[in-house]
């Protein structure tokens, strides 16, 4: 038997904080499907900016199905930092 595996954007929670998921983005970093206050503290790393560029060029070379840069060692203790800073 095949193993299955679910779509990303078929996601009920945030990969991130577990919030559940009422609009949802995917990261720029790699395939985790996002809340809106994930995705917005994604943006404020330093990595992002780079992230973002690196997945618009392969979408203009024709890669659909990028998988992202892969997240930045040490975003979560860098997320944790920032959630607990506001």
């Amino acid at each position: 038997m095949m193993a299955t595996t679910k779509h990303p954007m078929l996601e009920t929670g945030c990969a991130r904080c577990g919030n559940d998921l009422s609009v949802s983005l995917m990261s720029r970093f790699n395939t985790d499907v996002l809340c809106m206050n994930c995705e917005a503290l994604e943006r404020e790393h330093p990595a992002f900016a780079a992230a973002e560029e690196t997945e618009l060029l392969a979408v203009r070379s024709a890669d659909y199905n990028f998988r992202g840069v892969g997240l930045p060692a040490g975003y979560s203790n860098w997320a944790s930092q920032q959630r607990r800073e506001r």
